[in-house]
């Protein structure tokens, strides 16, 4: 156990929860906004201001569209390097009625007014930067933005390199984990806000990862989650557990802003059996990869797949702090068990398998639906 986890706001003990039991809601749909009438491609993120405006991020068009609540739609952005112009338009969020949207590959933010006019570009923090906030000697390979703070200090995740030395700031309960920086932009020192913790489980299947020949990742394998505030205002972690990933319960940590844990909760597991027509798919789509190594192919035949999937596919924050576990099934569904922002279970919830839910809370959620031309509709539900 990890003694960082256990400075906290309110810490509770590890006890079993149950989602035996609990009420089952449904996602009802309230409105819609269809992907052909708004001219949509397919959307990587999204974010919903207090007025009601829905910023889509369209990173095949490298833009923005904002959907007004009166039915207006403003297109922002187009491919390139100059003001307004995105090479990988990635994560956003509202700042009040300030739009910002990460563009890693330019490795900078931009800031846009609801009515498309360009306010400000601020440039990320160099590696280097980072790097000298440490008293220790350390390299960071790449910094990710995850959200922005109302004052414009930004959220970073910052990857150390595999040949880095561990910085003075992560004690040695969190070397292998990515720390969660708050950036300050009026020049004021950094601080650690939370952690996106590593599961160390070794091999997925022992044996079959390890040794010469190709390495590859194996599917349906048990790996940690983990989902942050876009202002940093909490965390979650979902931790697998490491002798019995399967079957024994697994973890869920909530942190608040200032990185201390809020609560700990063991998570109980129904094991979920992978199909075995599911595995020889996947095979058969691995063997057909033009120009494959032949010992690829030979590794990937030898391979040991799971009998079971993880015990959750994955994890989403709420707007009111509520955390949405999603669980594997095999009925085309799909599940979530949400507990409250004390970590309480409170219900579960289940919905078609098109259905991809981005922002949640335990009244509304919005995701994108998949039509069977593979067109992504965004749709707002209530939670009954």
């Amino acid at each position: 156990m990890r003694p960082a986890l256990l400075r906290c706001l309110v810490l509770l003990a590890v006890t079993p929860l149950s989602a035996q039991d609990l009420p089952v809601r449904r996602l009802v749909e309230a409105s819609r906004i269809d992907a052909t009438e708004h001219d949509l491609v397919g959307i990587n993120f999204m974010a919903v201001s207090a007025r009601g405006v829905v910023a889509l991020g369209q990173p095949d068009d490298a833009g923005v569209r904002l959907i007004h609540p009166d039915g207006r739609v403003t297109a922002f952005g187009r491919s390139g390097e100059g003001p307004g112009e995105f090479r990988t338009p990635g994560r956003l969020g509202w700042l009040g009625d300030t739009l910002w949207i990460a563009d890693p590959t330019l490795r900078r933010v931009t800031y846009v007014a609801p009515d498309g006019t360009l306010l400000r570009v601020t440039p990320l923090p160099r590696e280097d930067q980072i790097a000298a906030s440490s008293t220790t000697p350390m390299s960071v390979s790449i910094v990710i933005q995850y959200g922005a703070y109302p004052n414009g200090d930004l959220l970073l995740a910052p990857l150390l390199s595999v040949r880095s030395g561990r910085p003075s700031w992560i004690a040695a309960e969190h070397e292998g984990d990515t720390p969660m920086m708050r950036w300050p932009v009026d020049g004021r020192a950094p601080s650690i806000v939370g952690w996106n913790l590593a599961a160390d489980l070794g091999p997925c299947v022992p044996g079959e990862a390890a040794g010469s020949g190709p390495r590859f990742s194996i599917p349906f394998c048990p790996r940690a989650a983990f989902a942050i505030g876009r202002a940093g205002e909490a965390a979650v972690n979902l931790l697998p557990n490491r002798d019995d990933p399967f079957r024994a319960p697994f973890r869920v940590i909530m942190a608040g802003p200032d990185g201390t844990t809020r609560y700990d909760r063991a998570v109980p597991v129904t094991p979920v059996r992978v199909p075995a027509e599911a595995i020889e798919s996947l095979k058969a789509r691995w063997r057909a990869v033009p120009n494959a190594p032949a010992a690829l192919r030979e590794r990937i035949d030898a391979t040991r797949f799971p009998e079971y999937y993880g015990p959750f596919a994955n994890v989403l924050l709420g707007e009111d702090l509520s955390t949405w576990i999603e669980h594997y099934t095999t009925d085309g569904t799909r599940r979530w068990q949400v507990l409250d922002p004390q970590g309480r279970p409170a219900f579960t919830v289940t919905a078609p398998s098109a259905v991809r839910l981005q922002l949640v809370s335990q009244t509304t959620a919005w995701g994108t639906e998949a039509d069977a031309d593979g067109l992504q509709h965004v749709v707002r539900y209530r939670v009954r």
